[in-house]
């Protein structure tokens, strides 16, 4: 530590001097794997993480797990840079129907520090009219080529596709199963997972899962119904990684939370709480292998967190400019100044409003600048490319709850320019980072307006009139913050948002499918605070 500088310390154990021990494993944490579905003979991979009493991760921790009815490839595993020990489950071979078997953790502390997961183990038997299932299950030809084999072409089909079974009674002519509770489980989810893992058939015998690509790879997919099942060898092609993580708030908590486009929620790593504001996932700022999520805390300090846990302060409240608690953007909006006018530096940046109701921005060393003197505004939406000249402009809500955005004028200068035709906002807040959402190659600015309508509007891209607003979703029930984010893997941007309709469930609106609620890798819908919206 330099002698005369102040620093700021958050839950943590420091110490100066040869003489400061470390800390101390306290706690496991499960991380992935838990309540999975999994099929005879098949595998899974689950996740613990072991914690200090300061809420740390701790390395070099030797792990050991033991299940009841399954195997774990190795029975004791240490603990990795993160903290996190990786165990391969194999179920058993053959169970009489679905079987939960139970995997425990532990490290040698106290009992209450462990961990205990629960797997679905499936029965995989193939059905047919005879024997004693009363079932037959056959899942539908998908592409008109096999009902035994699909090949799922990511960069083609998109992230995610969705697959339908038949149920039918195998002692009345097939005729059709209403009602039937249908499993569904994969070998490999290191390769698709399925959402939802059960369901019901419909009046026509059918039932869905839809399968989210993880990697190219392999996999058999199981549909089991009382007794039956049916297989279908699923090849997965051109599979990239998951998409940054939309952000959001739990409600039950106030935690900074991200869902990826697998399904994968991260919550505990953060430990951001009370949560006021937050901005998109999708800019590396100060951290190795980014990218960082801004947030406002509970105690007003805005910052900066990793999906490695790694943490940092930009603007804290002993400093001279306080936080508002409007949405936060990053980018890098980058041209001359102009007296009184700045925009200059090298970024990125996370812009928000400061108390005094003029837009800032703060780079990773914590230096903030006023960003354009003169400015009242509400709200920043965010960077982007709205007039289609290859450069990105910032967009805001100016203090007449319109939207304006700041431009390269004469010469390289910076200029404020009013967006022709602009809606008039009933929440400030209501907005979101531009992008392109109809395939112009310019950005619309994502907003929810008075009558809790998913809208975007055009800028002056050349393409359509600037003011012209494009209905996505009607009827959200919320005015908080929205998004931007290609949530189905169709390489075109959806609308994020909080379905206030719904338990306030997260959602994205699409063109052509309208609300589409966000799930984990379960396929339970993921509930989120309306207020700080989504990101």
């Amino acid at each position: 530590m330099t002698p005369g500088e102040n620093y700021t310390l958050r839950l943590a154990k420091a110490g100066v001097g040869t003489g400061v021990t470390g800390t101390d494993p306290a706690y496991l944490t499960d991380v992935a794997g838990n309540g999975s579905a999994v099929p005879e003979g098949g595998s899974e991979r689950l996740v613990v993480e072991v914690r200090d009493a300061y809420n740390n991760p701790v390395s070099g921790v030797p792990v050991d797990g033991s299940a009841s009815e399954g195997a774990l490839a190795d029975t004791t595993v240490t603990t990795d840079g993160d903290g996190r020990a990786v165990f391969s489950y194999d179920a058993p071979d053959s169970v009489p129907g679905t079987t939960t078997d139970t995997v425990d953790f532990s490290f040698g502390a106290t009992d209450a520090t462990n961990v205990t997961m629960h797997l679905d183990v499936q029965n995989t038997q193939v059905g047919s009219a005879g024997g004693s299932a009363p079932y037959t299950v056959s899942w539908d030809d998908p592409d008109g080529n096999s009902d035994s084999r699909y090949t799922f072409d990511v960069a083609a089909e998109g992230n995610t596709v969705t697959l339908t079974a038949d149920v039918r009674n195998s002692t009345l002519d097939n005729a059709t199963i209403d009602g039937a509770d249908v499993d569904f489980a994969v070998n490999d989810s290191t390769v698709v997972t399925v959402a939802p893992s059960n369901d019901t058939s419909d009046s026509n015998g059918e039932v869905s899962t839809t399968l989210t690509a993880q990697g190219n790879g392999a996999v058999r997919l199981y549909a089991t119904s009382g007794g039956a099942s049916d297989y279908i060898d699923v090849v997965v092609e051109n599979a990239t990684d998951p998409q940054p993580g939309v952000v959001f708030t739990d409600p039950s908590n106030g935690n900074l939370s991200t869902v990826d486009t697998a399904g994968v929620v991260a919550q505990s790593v953060y430990g951001v709480t009370g949560v006021q504001a937050a901005g998109p996932q999708t800019t590396d700022f100060a951290f190795d292998g980014g990218p960082e999520v801004p947030y406002l805390d509970g105690d007003g300090n805005l910052g900066i967190v990793d999906l490695d846990g790694n943490q940092l302060t930009l603007v804290s409240t002993t400093d001279s400019r306080s936080v508002s608690a409007a949405r936060l953007a990053v980018g890098n909006v980058s041209v001359e100044d102009n007296n009184d006018k700045y925009l200059t530096g090298a970024g990125p940046f996370v812009y928000f409003i400061d108390g005094n109701g003029e837009i800032a921005r703060v780079d990773s060393s914590g230096t903030v600048e006023t960003v354009y003197n003169g400015i009242s505004a509400q709200a920043v939406a965010g960077t982007g490319d709205i007039d289609g000249d290859g450069a990105p402009e910032l967009v805001y809500v100016d203090s007449n709850a319109e939207l304006e955005y700041l431009d390269e004028g004469i010469n390289g200068k910076a200029q404020k320019l009013p967006l022709s035709g602009s809606p008039t906002l009933n929440t400030a807040n209501a907005v979101g980072a531009p992008a392109d959402f109809d395939g112009d190659g310019a950005a619309e600015i994502p907003f929810i307006d008075g009558n809790t309508d998913v809208k975007y509007v055009n800028g002056p891209d050349g393409t359509d009139l600037p003011g012209t607003t494009t209905t996505l979703a009607t009827g959200a029930d919320n005015e908080g913050p929205v998004g931007a984010a290609d949530r189905d893997g169709d390489s075109q941007f959806e609308i994020v948002y909080v379905d206030a309709t719904n338990n306030d469930r997260l959602a994205y609106a699409d063109p052509q499918d309208g609300t589409v609620y966000i799930t984990d890798g379960a396929g339970n819908r993921l509930a989120a605070k309306p207020s700080t919206g989504a990101s």
